[in-house]
């Protein structure tokens, strides 16, 4: 045990040894600035979906963050170290998990798989909401796993705490935890009676699980709806969390690439056939672990805690795979990716009852057939993932100069030779024309276009709040008349001065809030494709 801790450790080191390099080499002006600026309110003492619209996720991040601003000073590095200690923790889990039913040499695959396509698709320093969850939930699987091969009641309630926590940081992903973690305890409750014909000894242990299971999840749940409803935040936060998602992915949604099946494309400068099957490699991966659960069950005929562990965890990859139902991006298919990963690293372990009957033939053709093609597809999407992290950290940022850096009071950020004349000139004229704290607002010269917001990180790097609620820019969202209407309560209540708004094209169609800034603010200044208004 002692020697397995020590493997942890190191592997945790590694991953953020890996991963430390990257701390300021990307650039996410938008979503960084979005989560930046939401913790920056909450130290003020402003409460999310009542003060401020908080898009699409739980409370718990905003105060998680906020407390490490408190803590440690507003400044990029906390947020940043906060993200890349996430992704060592989730690599380093999935490695634990592995174990749990793969040999050493295969977790650690799983493991470096995992960590590849965090550093190269995850974008490491961006403290997005996910990662908190997807951490919380695979800590939540992990002691699960532990409790099904021990019994011991600790893993058992540290499980509960970890899935209940989940849900505070990602309801979807922790609802998703706890459904495939309440189908093992169910799994692992029938095997545990003895004289299983007894249904009702059955039933009752596999109620009494399930009861006590979800005592941290409803926990949990139940303090976030007293809290938003003391707050006054309840309606805001349901259309915040459950309505504005179905809205955003309307218009974000990006439909999967078409599958390449030619292996030529293998040897194409750009690997052509990886770049659009690695979003398939998920999918794939969970369609080889049902294959070998299925397997194992009929070679076994039984459910031992090996293939309860098996099931749970090919169920848990199905469920991640809504996040590449949602958007296939890099971002989304690296939250995807650690399940899968797990599940890879057992398909070279599965070892059926050696009493079992010979296989088929075809069977044995077949699994070899599919596992190779799954490893295939693993490898050039390491390979993928490694040369990218290469590029973004080493490579873009010394050698082309495509990006430089640019020092705030906050820190230093890189930003893309081509709009960094533009930050920098819109960061000091926010720093001339305002007063520290001050409220302005960041938005688009055309409401009724749909397009996301940009510059959000100019908040962060010179201390200014946003004036408005709903200061998120969301295609389908800011365009609606009722929105903009309470968007111009709010420079009304605010008197705000100055406005800067990104020119993203021309709509015929103009809205109140569009109206209301062309009748009261005067145009002062024009950088890049920003037009900076003044009150009169």
């Amino acid at each position: 045990m002692r020697r397995y801790n020590y493997a942890v450790l190191a592997l945790f080191i590694v991953s953020f040894l890996v991963l430390f390099p990257s701390w300021d080499k990307y650039w996410a002006p938008y979503d960084e600035g979005n989560y930046l600026i939401t913790a920056r309110m909450v130290t003020e003492g402003m409460v999310p979906y009542r003060d401020f619209l908080l898009a699409m996720y739980p409370p718990a991040y905003a105060f998680l963050l906020a407390f490490l601003f408190k803590l440690f000073g507003l400044h990029f590095l906390v947020t940043r170290m906060y993200n890349i200690v996430l992704f060592s923790l989730i690599s380093t889990s999935v490695f634990c998990i592995a174990r749990k039913i793969a040999s050493f040499k295969y977790s650690l695959i799983s493991f470096l798989l995992c960590l590849g396509a965090l550093a190269g698709w995850g974008e490491p320093p961006i403290p997005r909401p996910i990662w908190p969850g997807v951490a919380l939930s695979l800590l939540g699987v992990l002691f699960i796993l532990d409790f099904i091969e021990s019994g011991k009641m600790t893993y058992f309630a540290l499980s509960s705490l970890f899935t209940g926590a989940t849900v505070i940081f990602r309801h979807d992903i922790g609802l998703l935890t706890f459904s495939a973690v309440a189908l093992g305890i169910l799994l692992y409750s029938v095997n545990a009676v003895e004289g299983k014909k007894n249904a009702f000894l059955v039933s009752k242990k596999a109620l009494g699980f399930l009861v006590a299971y979800s005592a941290m999840p409803f926990l949990f749940s139940a303090l976030l709806f007293i809290w938003l409803a003391k707050t006054g935040a309840l309606e805001e936060a349901y259309r915040a969390m459950f309505t504005l998602p179905f809205t955003f992915n309307k218009w974000a949604a990006i439909p999967f690439p078409a599958f390449c099946t030619d292996f030529g494309m293998i040897f194409h400068r750009g690997c052509l056939f990886i770049k659009n099957n690695k979003f398939y490699i998920p999918p794939v991966v969970c369609a080889a672990g049902t294959m070998l659960f299925f397997m194992e069950v009929f070679a076994k005929r039984k459910l031992d805690k090996r293939t309860i562990a098996l099931l749970l965890l090919t169920v848990l990859a199905f469920f991640y795979l809504q996040q590449l139902v949602f958007r296939t991006d890099g971002n989304h298919l690296a939250v995807s990716f650690p399940p899968a990963a797990i599940l890879f690293g057992t398909f070279f372990t599965y070892n059926a009852a050696a009493t079992a009957r010979p296989k088929p033939l075809f069977l044995k053709v077949f699994k070899i057939a599919v596992i190779s093609y799954v490893s295939l597809l693993m490898a050039l999407f390491f390979y993928q993932s490694l040369e990218k992290y290469i590029k973004d950290i080493y490579v873009k940022p010394f050698v082309k100069k495509n990006i430089e850096p640019v020092s705030f009071g906050q820190g230093t950020v890189y930003v893309p030779a081509d709009g960094r004349r533009a930050f920098v000139e819109l960061a000091k004229y926010i720093s001339d024309n305002t007063q520290k704290g001050e409220m302005i607002y960041i938005g688009h010269l055309h409401h009724k276009v749909p397009q996301m917001g940009w510059f959000d990180l100019l908040y962060f790097v010179t201390d200014r709040l946003p004036a408005v609620r709903y200061h998120i820019m969301i295609p389908g969202f800011q365009s609606r008349d009722d929105i903009q209407e309470e968007m111009v309560a709010d420079l009304k209540r605010n008197n705000v001065r100055v406005i800067l708004l990104r020119d993203f094209g021309k709509t015929d169609a103009i809205g109140p809030l569009d109206r209301y800034i062309r009748g009261n603010y005067n145009l002062d200044r024009l950088i890049d494709n920003y037009h900076i208004y003044v009150r009169r």
